[in-house]
């Protein structure tokens, strides 16, 4: 299996220049800047209750919690090259959530999306249709947008 930190360098080989004019802090400034200045989606402005704070979620984590997790990341990380869609830095993987309500990072939030995403349609080349995919990540996006809301 491939290791997250392996992942991570080859998306900073791919995407250098952006690396060097955000900086390359992983944490949730990294990805927040990511998505407002290189994607252009502007971080809303909606304050949210329970103390809960707006950050740059990755619908399909990045690379998840524990094994299960990990196993079920790696999979639908395929799925998404299959169509071209950059996991870890692609527009279509992100949206603003809020930080960690109950289940945003959980198994139970996860198993159902790569499931979906496992079920899409095919073409005749037998893979996955981009805009099936896109779809389905824009389903996700939106319940985790607002999930603990």
């Amino acid at each position: 299996m491939e290791d997250v930190e392996g992942l991570l360098r080859a998306a900073i080989s791919r995407h250098e220049l952006e690396v060097r004019k955000l900086g390359n802090n992983w944490g949730y400034s990294f990805w927040g800047k990511h998505l407002e200045q290189t994607l252009g989606v502007a971080k809303p402005t909606t304050p949210l209750p329970n103390g809960y704070k707006w950050h740059a979620h990755h619908i399909l984590f990045k690379e998840g919690l524990n094994d299960a997790q990990k196993l079920l990341v790696k999979e639908g990380q395929e799925i998404l090259r299959q169509v071209g869609i950059d996991p870890l830095f692609g527009k279509e993987v992100f949206v603003w959530a809020p930080n960690n309500p109950p289940g945003q990072h959980h198994i139970d939030s996860l198993r159902p999306l790569v499931d979906a995403l496992t079920k899409s349609p095919k073409g005749p080349d037998g893979k996955p249709l981009y805009k099936d995919i896109v779809t389905i990540l824009k389903r996700f996006g939106d319940e985790a947008a607002k999930r603990g809301i």
